[in-house]
Formats: C-alpha cells, sequence, structure tokens
C-alpha cells in the first residue's frame, strides 16, 4: 500500500539465502532441486550449505583480494547452488506472482517447489518468471544454479597471444583480458542484488514501451504501448471485482523540463493499448556544454472505477536527433542537427559491475564534469541502469559497447543462442536521452595481422566468412538497424577506413611497443578517435592497503614521479594534438580511461579509490569547452584558442615565461573566438631554446578579467622519451604491470 490509496502492486525481498559449491557438478542430475538431499551425506561430492549475508559476487563474499590472485579460477571450476526458503500466509484469488532477479551472472537456472522454470544467460540484466501456478501458501523452495565457466578454446596458431585469440563463449566483458587490464584470474560469478516477489492483483499495467522522436516539422512525439490485464477471480470464475460493470482507464502526463503539463491523454478499456502524444516546440536534449539536458517525465497512471491509482508507470525521456556522418576524410558525430566535438573518455568503473552504489556513479559523473568531458565510452560492458539515468540527468552523451570484443566462436549454433544477449542490451539502452552511439565490436580481427597464421594484410583477414568483423559484425548491423533506427552505430571499432566504423585507437608512446614515442603522432590525424591513453599508478599510500601491489612496486618506488608525470605528458600531447586538429579533420577523442577499473589497473586519471592521480588536474585544464593552446611552428611558440560553447568569446591571453621558477618575460595579446570555434590567435617570438627549466603558463581573460582558460606547460616542450618498463612487464598473478 502507498500513502493509505490501494496501489494493486507489490513487491516481498526474499532475504534469507544459502549457497554452496557443487564441485563434481552432480546435483542436476541427483535433482537437488527437489529438495531431498542431505548434502552431509555427500561430502566428498558437493559443499555444505552456507548462509549469505548479502548476494553479490561469490568473490567478493568469499575472498578479501577478489581483483588478483590463481585461488579466484576456483570459482569458476564448477557451478554453485543457491537455495532461498520463503512463505506465503496467502494467496490473493485474483492475482499474479512473479519472481524477479536484479542481476546472474552468467549462466542460470531455476527450480520453485521442484518445478523447472526456465533459464537466463547473461549478466547486466534483470529477469524474472511467472510462478502463480507453482507458488503456494506456506513454506515454498527456491533453487538456483549458476556457473561461469572459462573458456579453453584458441584460435589454432595463436596461442602466444591467447589474451586476444581465445575464443569468449561468453558476451561479457568482465574477464579475459588478462593484459593489465582485468587480471588472468578474475571471472565474476553469482546472483547479484535480492531477488524479490512481484505481486499483482486484480489489475494492473503490463509490459509498458515508451518510443520518443522529433518529426520533421519540429514537433516532438511520444509513442506508448502497454496492456491493461485484469486477473480474473478463481473462486468465483469471473472477472475481478476492480474491473466489474465499468472502464479501467488509464492516465498519461507528460511533464516538461519546467514541471509545467505538456501534454495529457486518457484510455479506457482492458487489454492493449496504444496512445500517441505531440509537443510542439519541444525543449531538446543537450549536452551539459550545451544547454544542457532537458527531461520530460511521462507519467502512466491506471485507476479504477472510484479514480484511485492502482498501478503506475514513470519513465523519463529527451528529444534529441542524432547523426553520425562517416566517409573517406570525415567522421563527425551531429546533436540536434549541429556538429559535436566530443571530448571523452571511457568508463569501466569495476569488474564486478553489478555491485557498483549509485553514489559512486554520481562522484565519477561530477569528476568528469569537472574535467571537461561530455562524452563517455562504456567499454566493453554494460552500466546498470541508475549509471545512464544520471547520464540522462548530467548531461553526457554515451557511446555504448556491446561485449563482443576481439574474439568469439562464429558457428551459426554459438550465434543464435548467443546474439540475443546483443539484442536485450539495444532494447534495455535504447529509450535513454544519453545514448549517441553503438559500438558493436571492439577490436575485431585486428591483433591477427601480428601472426603469418592468417595472413598479414587487414583486409584480406575481414574479408574471411569466419572472420569476427564479417560473420559477427554483419548479423549486429543488421539486429541495431532494425531495432534501433534512430541511432548509429560503429561496427568495428578502431578501423577508420571502414565508413561503418571510422574511428581510430592509438597507442604510440604507450601500448604499441617501447619502440615507440607519444611525439610520433605528430604529423598525424585522426577523423575520430575512441581509445589513447597510457597507464601509470596512483598514490603508494592507496596501494599499501593491498601489500602484495604495495611490495610489488617497491622496487621501482624511486621512479614512481617519472612514471606519474610520464602519464601527464603524454595525455596532454595526444590531447592537444586532437583539439588542434578540431574538425580538421579530428571532431572526437575519448582518453582511456578515466577510473581505474581495479586496484592494479593503471589506466585511469583517477584511481580505483576514486582519488584523482597527477594526471586529472593536466587533463582538467586543457580538456575544457574553452581552450588555449600553445604549440612550437616555425621558430616561433604558435597561440590557438578552440571554443566548443555556442557563445563568442573575447579578450586578451595573457603569457608568462619562467625560468628555474623566476620570471623571464611576460606579455599579452587581444584576442577573441566565434562560437564553435578555433582560431589561431597569435605568436610568442624570442621565446630561446628549450629546456626542462623552462615554463610557460597562459591565460584567457575575458575583458571584465574572469579567468576563461588556463594552460601550463612546464619544460615546455620539451618532450619525453617512452619510459623504460613499459608496456612490459606485467605480473599475471597480480595483473600489474610493474615498470622494470
Amino acid at each position: 500500500m502507498e500513502g493509505g490509496k490501494k496501489m494493486h502492486v507489490e513487491t516481498r525481498k526474499l532475504p534469507e539465502w544459502y549457497v554452496m559449491q557443487d564441485v563434481h557438478d552432480l546435483g542436476e542430475r541427483l535433482q537437488l532441486y527437489e529438495d531431498q538431499m542431505n548434502l552431509l551425506e555427500y561430502p566428498h561430492m558437493m559443499s555444505a550449505w552456507e548462509k549469505v549475508d548479502r548476494l553479490t559476487y561469490l568473490q567478493k563474499i568469499y575472498e578479501d583480494t577478489p581483483y588478483f590472485g590463481r585461488k579466484l579460477r576456483y570459482f569458476n571450476t564448477a557451478p554453485w547452488w543457491y537455495r532461498s526458503v520463503f512463505n506465503l500466509e496467502e494467496i490473493p484469488d485474483n492475482s499474479r506472482i512473479w519472481i524477479v532477479f536484479p542481476g546472474v551472472d552468467y549462466h542460470c537456472k531455476v527450480w520453485l517447489n521442484g518445478r523447472y522454470l526456465g533459464e537466463h544467460t547473461g549478466y547486466f540484466d534483470d529477469f524474472s518468471f511467472e510462478i502463480s501456478d507453482g507458488v503456494r501458501t506456506g513454506e515454498n523452495v527456491l533453487y538456483v544454479k549458476v556457473w561461469s565457466y572459462w573458456d579453453t578454446e584458441v584460435d589454432p596458431g595463436a596461442e602466444s597471444m591467447r589474451c586476444f585469440a581465445v575464443k569468449r563463449n561468453m558476451v561479457k566483458g568482465t574477464c579475459e583480458h588478462g593484459d593489465g587490464f582485468i587480471q588472468r584470474d578474475v571471472n565474476p560469478v553469482g546472483i547479484v542484488g535480492t531477488p524479490f516477489l512481484h505481486i499483482k492483483r486484480a489489475c494492473f499495467l503490463e509490459s509498458v514501451a515508451v518510443e520518443n522522436l522529433l518529426l520533421e516539422d519540429g514537433r516532438g512525439l511520444v509513442r506508448i504501448r502497454g496492456e491493461i490485464t485484469v486477473v480474473e477471480d478463481k473462486k468465483e470464475d469471473k472477472s475481478s471485482e476492480a474491473a466489474k460493470g465499468q472502464d479501467l482507464q488509464v492516465r498519461i502526463c507528460l511533464l516538461g523540463p519546467d514541471r509545467m503539463l505538456a501534454a495529457e491523454k486518457e484510455v479506457s478499456g482492458q487489454g492493449a493499448w496504444m496512445e500517441e502524444i505531440t509537443v510542439e516546440n519541444p525543449m531538446l536534449w543537450n549536452t551539459w556544454d550545451r544547454g544542457g539536458s532537458r527531461l520530460y517525465e511521462l507519467q502512466v497512471v491506471l485507476c479504477d472505477r472510484t479514480g484511485e491509482a492502482v498501478d503506475s508507470v514513470c519513465k523519463h525521456l529527451g528529444f534529441k536527433t542524432v547523426r553520425l556522418l562517416r566517409n573517406t576524410e570525415t567522421t563527425r558525430f551531429y546533436l540536434n542537427g549541429r556538429p559535436l566535438f566530443l571530448r571523452g573518455t571511457s568508463y569501466f568503473p569495476d569488474v564486478y559491475v553489478g555491485d557498483i552504489p549509485g553514489e559512486k556513479y554520481r562522484h565519477d559523473l561530477l569528476l568528469m564534469r569537472e574535467a571537461g568531458f561530455n562524452a563517455i565510452r562504456v567499454h566493453v560492458h554494460v552500466e546498470q541502469p541508475v549509471f545512464y539515468e544520471l547520464c540522462d540527468e548530467m548531461g553526457f552523451l554515451v557511446f555504448q559497447d556491446s561485449d563482443f570484443s576481439w574474439n568469439h566462436p562464429t558457428m551459426a549454433q554459438w550465434l543464435a543462442k548467443n546474439l540475443g544477449i546483443f539484442d536485450r542490451m539495444v532494447e534495455r539502452l535504447r529509450g535513454y536521452a544519453c545514448l549517441g552511439c553503438w559500438i558493436l565490436l571492439n577490436e575485431p580481427d585486428k591483433w591477427k595481422t601480428l601472426l603469418d597464421y592468417f595472413g598479414s594484410c587487414l583486409e584480406e583477414i575481414i574479408a574471411r566468412t569466419d572472420s569476427i568483423t564479417e560473420a559477427i559484425g554483419r548479423q549486429l548491423t543488421e539486429r541495431v538497424k532494425r531495432l534501433d533506427p534512430m541511432h548509429p552505430y560503429i561496427r568495428a571499432s578502431y578501423d577508420e577506413a571502414d565508413l561503418e566504423s571510422g574511428d581510430s585507437h592509438t597507442y604510440l608512446g604507450s601500448l604499441r611497443s617501447q619502440a615507440s614515442n607519444y611525439t610520433d603522432i605528430e604529423g598525424t590525424t585522426e577523423k575520430f578517435n575512441t581509445e589513447y591513453g597510457m597507464d601509470a599508478p596512483g598514490t603508494l599510500d592507496n596501494l599499501f592497503r593491498i601489500r602484495p601491489l604495495y611490495e610489488a612496486l617497491l622496487p621501482v618506488r624511486e621512479r614512481m614521479e617519472e612514471i606519474q608525470q610520464y602519464q601527464c605528458r603524454l595525455l596532454k600531447y595526444y590531447t592537444e594534438h586532437y583539439r588542434r586538429q578540431r574538425f580538421a579533420p579530428c571532431s572526437a577523442y575519448f582518453q582511456f580511461m578515466f577510473i581505474d577499473l581495479c586496484p592494479q589497473s593503471f589506466y585511469g586519471i583517477v584511481d580505483w579509490w576514486g582519488i584523482p592521480k597527477q594526471s586529472y588536474p593536466v587533463l582538467k585544464e586543457i580538456n575544457q569547452p574553452v581552450a588555449v593552446l600553445a604549440y612550437p611552428q616555425e621558430g616561433q611558440i604558435a597561440l590557438m584558442l578552440v571554443n566548443d560553447t555556442e557563445q563568442k568569446k573575447r579578450g586578451i591571453i595573457r603569457f608568462t615565461i619562467s625560468r628555474n621558477g623566476l620570471l623571464y618575460r611576460q606579455g599579452e595579446l587581444e584576442a577573441q573566438i566565434p562560437a564553435d570555434s578555433s582560431v589561431q590567435a597569435g605568436s610568442i617570438s624570442d621565446f630561446g631554446s628549450f629546456s626542462q627549466d623552462k615554463d610557460l603558463e597562459l591565460l584567457f581573460l575575458a575583458e571584465d578579467g574572469t579567468v576563461i582558460a588556463t594552460n601550463h606547460y612546464q619544460g615546455a616542450f620539451c618532450e619525453w622519451k617512452h619510459i623504460a618498463g613499459h608496456p612490459v612487464p606485467v605480473n599475471n598473478e597480480l595483473g600489474m604491470r610493474i615498470f622494470r
């Protein structure tokens, strides 16, 4: 009951759970779910039942360090069984009951009172089974079998590159990424979140789906589909009292971003229904730096004959148009008909993604906005709904990866079973205002060019019928076009030449090789970068909390400042390189990554504990909507202004050159820049020679003295060589780069 009103929908959590590991996988054949086995009689075959206080990943329940260690492989060698007993004092005659699972990673089968309910595969979505005919008054016993096995098949001839070449039977990006990102032995498994009973009585709303779009004439259209279900009274064999002799009524209200009523409709009757409402001159959703998020609230309320609400659905939506223009010269994103330069970062906040609290998401997103990012790439996984709701609210554009990455089976039987996981992702996320673009495959086939077994020409490899791009990419392309024609997609992220992709990944001076340097990008162009970065540990004070990680880095303790500063310099050099090419041709960059996804994966500019590294303020300064940049050109220092906002800026650029902390030279020049543009703003002559003790500070000041943008160049334009001990070796027991 809610506020004294007779709501016909109720939820009841199932709080008490027991778990055990079926070490020989015999439980199903022995019909454990019949609840007749005494496990003490089978100690050689199964573990004993253990009560768990909270349902989350089993690694987080039983291990103090769930992010590394060979002992973690034990969790994935055999299935786990869960058991819960719950009591129902009574079951209303005119009711239907479901059991809802907030999340299970990865495979599961479910039985209630010995009856098989069904199975589910995946990790990111909730699911349910109707149990109206199987639940009983009194005691009910629920059994759930859960497993997430290791993959063992590797492409022949590619054993030396197992990280890339293993055939991933699970469509799951939270494991098998053992290149200093996710440790070799981590493979999350378990029921995540407490299952609950969903009881609906008499009459209720069912399958409410909402679609919204902008029409060509500028009006907004909201299409709502649903069903009014009336449950018959089994005792009397007639319709429930709530529906006798009168029509039920659905009230639809659309509230604008200003909380004023924008439109309303009413629907009467029972069964399936569909309604459309239009909005004149809708306020458009935008990124936080281009006007901000303007969200509408849709309220769908089912009322009985007295006018009281008995069921309701509330959804938020935003009106926008998105497009990705691609040709041989350009890859450019358009939001609401205008080109938008994307200052992006990749996001993967924890390998145990289903256990991330909402306050952590908000903390991370606030840090992202403070650092100037307006776009986020969700890298090879799917986040919880609260993340996308916050991106809607806070005005971040999301590029959403699928979990298809690197290598998978390509047999028709496997595809038929697993492509549905992609469909569920699209159906789950397509309605969020923040969604900008789908990324269907991450780096498929590219790694094969490093092995003679497959051939050295990428075009020839991709053209093979068993290539990931061909066998899986084409099917994903067809499915996303059918399921979500409103949003663009990138077919194979990294393939700049492919006109269905058009983006690039660049790791010169980083993962590419020890022989490469970040300055090697000078003179190159990219249309649309979706990965660049460099890993560096955060503070040793934080790593001290996990002694094996701390001790592994002690031999390079004296080099920590050097490693952290190298990350700063690489990210600054790359980011300014892309901003200087604004729409000529570059129209996006996505730094890899924002936060470390585990304590020993160091790609982030924020560590796993949420503490910014030295690189965070460096990137924050040059990543704002308005930036002032400097670079050597023909014996002088050229100055450039970049403006990603919709307002022109006017003022002065003040520069200060210091040497060994003492003033060397100072000056200023008038400057202005139109909205949404970049301009050459002048130059500094007589800078003198470059040296590590010479620094340059830039201030772009408005006419009233307000600071619009700043930039600092320490050891100005004296760039570093690739540091020693990178990108190898990696301590595979810890899953950590050790910089030796």
